[in-house]
């Protein structure tokens, strides 16, 4: 299967749900608040995982775990509004494990040319959104990836649900002030970063040698072919994804 790579200009679309405060004498605490969100998948550059040297129709291509960050537009009567921004999450989850981006795994489209984050929800990650992602600059995405990608996004549920269980307990205006400030911006993102550290790369070679095992070598061509007409650096793609290249020339 081949999916588009992600951009930085690939807009992300949809609606979170969030603790919040409605404003009133008293002000009254909300749980699950619906609120519109929207914003490119690079952001404000602040914390995206951007491929500089790899581009794709002009535009900085992703890998594999970029997060669009702090910046992502919130729409809603909530008083916490100006904090959900500054603590904003958005991340690409799904990749292509053998078409690296400067090392690193190029995030996709899972639906070819429309995929979707898992946004900064309450209590856990989630993903009622869209990323429409045009284009033809593809990458192959096989089981192996899904895998490694639906593991990583397990572990930051996971993480996700600890820190809310820790800090988020909206039982207050400061109470849910400290758990969107500590527990979502600062530990979450820590204990993320640990438990995905290579992990993803782990899990897929790992799925795709048992694969390879009970169905034989021909996994390789499926796993491995990509797109055209990308602006590469000669080592952009590991040397068995260049193999399986579907004929345009690399640029140097």
């Amino acid at each position: 299967m081949h999916c588009s790579i992600h951009t930085n200009v690939h807009p992300m679309v949809g609606m979170d749900l969030h603790n919040g405060i409605v404003p009133g004498v008293p002000p009254v605490p909300t749980p699950f608040m619906p609120h519109f969100v929207a914003q490119v998948l690079g952001g404000l550059n602040l914390k995206a995982s951007l491929a500089k040297t790899v581009m794709s129709h002009n535009f900085i291509t992703l890998q594999r775990g970029s997060d669009i960050g702090l910046g992502i537009g919130h729409v809603a009567t909530n008083i916490l509004f100006p904090l959900l921004v500054l603590t904003s999450s958005s991340v690409s989850q799904f990749g292509s494990f053998t078409v690296q981006l400067e090392g690193k795994p190029a995030a996709i489209a899972p639906l070819v040319y429309v995929g979707f984050n898992f946004n900064c929800y309450d209590p856990v990650p989630w993903n009622t959104n869209l990323v429409v992602a045009p284009g033809c600059n593809m990458a192959g995405f096989n089981y192996a990836d899904y895998v490694a990608s639906m593991v990583s996004i397990a572990l930051s549920m996971a993480v996700g649900f600890v820190c809310s269980k820790a800090f988020g307990g909206l039982t207050s205006a400061s109470g849910a002030i400290v758990g969107r400030v500590f527990g979502k911006a600062f530990l979450k993102e820590g204990l993320e970063d640990i438990a995905q550290s290579q992990f993803g790369q782990f899990v897929q070679s790992g799925t795709e040698e048992i694969m390879k095992y009970h169905f034989g070598n021909a996994i390789d061509a499926g796993s491995s072919l990509v797109g055209h007409e990308l602006g590469l650096q000669d080592n952009s793609f590991t040397a068995e994804a260049a193999n399986f290249y579907t004929g345009e020339i690399l640029d140097s």
